[in-house]
């Protein structure tokens, strides 16, 4: 307790703190209708249409949050385009963005000076650089979101886990996709700058995975997968300091640790 008062006691890393513990407790709930789709890649290509997004706004000198805003619902609007039932699968779609924009990334910052910093900040983020002025912009669109899906969880449920039910119900399948997904993308831009692609991918995914297994009762799943998202962001950033791990890459390992038990568990409880 008293290393982690020692830690904690310094301003900058309370900061990392509560930018980790908010962006992995709303990632990890909103990876749920991720998994629940069944387009996990799309939990990949977003990071990367930010990072795409970022890219171009740092080369160009503009705030990289912008930017990842701009190249998340973008990319998100072109994506909503394609149709179910088009000659080219919707995964298909997701995979040809997810390409695109990890190259073009690349391929942006290889122009830029500072090419190899950049791509590294997108990539693992710079958590220990986080600013109270941007907690507090997370805070509120993070909070904002909370409140929209709070109110309309049962329409973005049936058009995640059940699209053909929603239409059979009247819900206009398209109208409440696009609405789930521009919030997930402006979640996913503003986490990016602290997180990095690679840690938003994790906390997108791996609280969700391991919560989907633990419960099917959708309350209990929503309340794990926050909570997981949570211990596993304040546990990475302990863990980095303590190991002398780069930050970003340790929290995304953690994020991704719950699955395993929770896969034992279920295992267990199936041969009980």
């Amino acid at each position: 307790m008293t290393a982690l008062a020692e830690i904690y006691g310094q301003s900058f890393m309370r900061d990392a703190l509560c930018a980790a513990v908010l962006s992995g407790a709303m990632l990890a709930y909103l990876g749920l209708f991720i998994v629940l789709r069944r387009t996990v890649f799309l939990g990949a290509a977003l990071p990367q249409l930010a990072a795409l997004g970022a890219a171009g706004a740092m080369v160009a000198g503009i705030p990289p949050t912008g930017g990842a805003l701009a190249g998340t619902i973008l990319g998100v609007a072109a994506l909503s385009l394609v149709s179910p039932r088009g000659r080219v699968p919707a995964d298909g779609a997701v995979g040809v963005a997810f390409a695109l924009a990890s190259s073009a990334t690349l391929l942006i910052l290889a122009r830029s000076a500072q090419g190899e910093t950049h791509v590294l900040q997108i990539l693992s983020g710079d958590i220990l650089g986080t600013t109270q002025v941007e907690i507090f912009w997370m805070a509120g669109i993070f909070g904002a979101t909370a409140l929209l899906h709070y109110a309309c969880w049962k329409e973005f449920l049936f058009v995640s886990y059940d699209p053909d039910m929603a239409a059979t119900l009247g819900l206009r399948i398209r109208f409440w996709a696009g609405l789930l997904f521009f919030s997930l993308a402006a979640c996913v831009a503003l986490a990016l700058r602290v997180s990095g692609a690679i840690v938003s991918f994790a906390f997108l995914i791996g609280p969700s995975v391991a919560a989907l297994l633990v419960s099917r009762r959708f309350p209990v799943i929503i309340a794990t997968a926050i909570i997981l998202g949570a211990l596993s962001a304040a546990a990475g950033l302990t863990l980095s300091f303590f190991e002398d791990l780069p930050s970003g890459p340790t929290i995304a390992a953690c994020s991704l640790v719950p699955i395993l038990p929770a896969m034992l568990g279920r295992w267990f409880v199936r041969e009980a």
